[in-house]
């Protein structure tokens, strides 16, 4: 009798599971971030100082943030405190860039990035005159300087390093209660409420508008720097602000723009630092960034990580969408060789997929071709060889591949 009734109680317990699950995996958003822009696949650095681990996430085409990956890390407070908890505890948190890669030679006259240099203090930590040390996200505990605080990442340094460029947020919290969903009330009142904040802002310098500029920045802010001038700066250069992308956390957010004049011309990214004061967020300090660097070299850089990352992921369906429908391989057809991948990922284990020497070694018309070396290995098994690829970019501005070579070395 009672099995009568718990068989379809487990029923409707796994079904609402299972529901949650994928709803939950569709709609994934990062609380702390808001893009409203109309690009995609931007990149975050997150440090969860309470779990004790550095998240590599990035957005989908459809604005959707996942962990591609996670990696345990030690936090390492500056200086022989006495009170190593009190340390652990005013360990900074809050929005940095990567400033600095520090290097080593090897023995074969290589260089090897071992640490990134953050820009700690930033505007919001000198306010609040932080002390000055070398935030550093380091790969190993030797020679850590008594003056330095250190993130120690305990392996898979190079995942990190190939991710972050300096235009990548990295953000420090202790707060791991991040995750949401695109349909959270609170999430979409929190993107409402930013939209409007930069509108306002924005709309307030088109129009001619100082006394609402003003209204903007925190009061010692107005009596420290000639908000008149930077005002009349932009009215007068007819400055564009792009829709922009936002970084928030408890005590503090950062709102990034970018800046062009009225013919286009990309003048560089405006960064705007908020803090709370009296419930209400102000603009504390500013600074602007040079243009992103768009040399064709660091783009395809970009391209080949992301292809890596798919692949040691073990993400098939976004693997796969790196190739052209047009791609052969050892005499199978785009649709052959497809089902040859997805049989292929499902026996394989523990990939790890290495890139390095990347050369462009011919460019015709709009076809390019890339030369590599890569380090594959899985579970039992590994190779290592030069990988060459032909790809150009499909309809959509997106680079696909067209051709793929790979011969062993030894």
């Amino acid at each position: 009798m009672i099995l009568k009734f718990v068989r379809p109680l487990l029923i409707i317990i796994t079904f609402l599971i299972t529901f949650n699950y994928k709803t939950t995996s569709q709609t994934r958003a990062l609380s702390l971030y808001h893009n409203l822009t109309q690009n995609s696949g931007h990149k975050i650095v997150l440090v969860d100082k309470n779990l004790q681990e550095i998240k590599l996430i990035q957005e989908n085409s459809l604005h959707r943030t996942e962990a591609i990956n996670s990696l345990s890390i030690e936090i390492i407070p500056p200086g022989n405190a006495n009170n190593r908890s009190t340390a652990y505890d005013n360990f900074p948190e809050g929005i940095y860039f990567s400033q600095k890669n520090l290097k080593v030679q090897n023995f074969n006259n290589d260089s090897t990035i071992v640490a990134l240099l953050l820009n700690y203090p930033n505007p919001i930590d000198s306010m609040y005159n932080k002390k000055d040390f070398n935030l550093l996200l380091q790969t190993s505990q030797n020679n850590i300087s008594k003056n330095k605080g250190c993130i120690y990442i305990q392996n898979n340094f190079s995942k990190v390093t190939n991710f972050i460029t300096k235009n990548i947020p990295i953000i420090i919290t202790s707060n791991s209660d991040y995750w949401t969903s695109l349909s959270n009330k609170k999430h979409i009142k929190s993107r409402k409420h930013w939209s409007n904040f930069f509108s306002k802002w924005k709309r307030s310098i088109y129009s001619n508008n100082f006394k609402q500029f003003s209204e903007f920045y925190a009061t010692l802010i107005s009596e420290k720097k000639d908000l008149q001038s930077i005002f009349n700066k932009y009215r007068q250069k007819n400055i564009l602000f792009s829709s922009p992308i936002i970084y928030t956390t408890n005590n503090q957010t950062l709102i990034e723009t970018n800046l062009s004049d009225s013919s286009g011309k990309k003048l560089g990214n405006l960064l705007l630092y908020l803090i709370k004061i009296k419930n209400r967020w102000k603009i504390i300090n500013w600074n602007k960034r040079t243009p992103v660097n768009t040399d064709k070299k660091l783009i395809l850089k970009n391209f080949l990580q992301d292809w890596s990352q798919a692949w040691e992921n073990e993400q098939i369906s976004k693997f796969i969408s790196y190739y052209d429908s047009s791609f052969q391989s050892k005499g199978k057809n785009f649709k052959e060789w497809k089902n040859y991948k997805i049989s292929n990922f499902k026996e394989a284990e523990n990939i790890q997929v290495g890139i390095s020497d990347l050369e462009i070694i011919d460019k015709k018309s709009n076809i390019i071709t890339l030369e590599f070396l890569q380090n594959y290995s899985r579970k039992q098994y590994e190779d290592r060889g030069i990988k060459t690829l032909k790809i150009r970019k499909d309809d959509s501005n997106q680079f696909k591949i067209l051709e793929e070579k790979w011969r062993a070395i030894d």
